[in-house]
């Protein structure tokens, strides 16, 4: 993924000095929420409002967390707006993140992580 122009009027702009993502998972957070806001699934305004409700409930569970917890919120919200809007049902994110998890902790060390169809 190339590095989005911070002088851009795009709403993914972002410091050019920023370190990058630290987990494949983060960029592809990142990336199926702009895809989903550039499809027109929900508007920046409702992408920000969701994730600042997220962020809020956070700050009020833990109000000394550190930031560290920036793409798990990012995800948090991502779900809660899908939901939201009926793209999915919180039934079958539970579904999928119990799959990854067995897929996961079956998978060999140094070998990738699939999900059987």
């Amino acid at each position: 993924m190339s590095r989005p122009d911070p002088t851009s009027d795009s709403p993914f702009a972002r410091d050019g000095n920023a370190p990058p993502f630290n987990e494949a998972w983060e960029a592809q957070a990142f990336a199926l929420t702009h895809q989903l806001y550039e499809a027109g699934h929900f508007t920046w305004q409702e992408w920000t409002e969701t994730f600042a409700a997220v962020i809020a409930d956070a700050d009020r569970a833990n109000p000394a967390r550190d930031g560290s917890d920036y793409y798990s919120l990012w995800l948090t919200a991502l779900e809660r707006i899908t939901t939201g809007k009926d793209m999915t049902r919180p039934e079958e994110l539970s579904t999928r993140r119990d799959a990854w998890e067995r897929a996961y902790a079956t998978t060999p060390h140094g070998k990738p992580v699939t999900l059987d169809d």
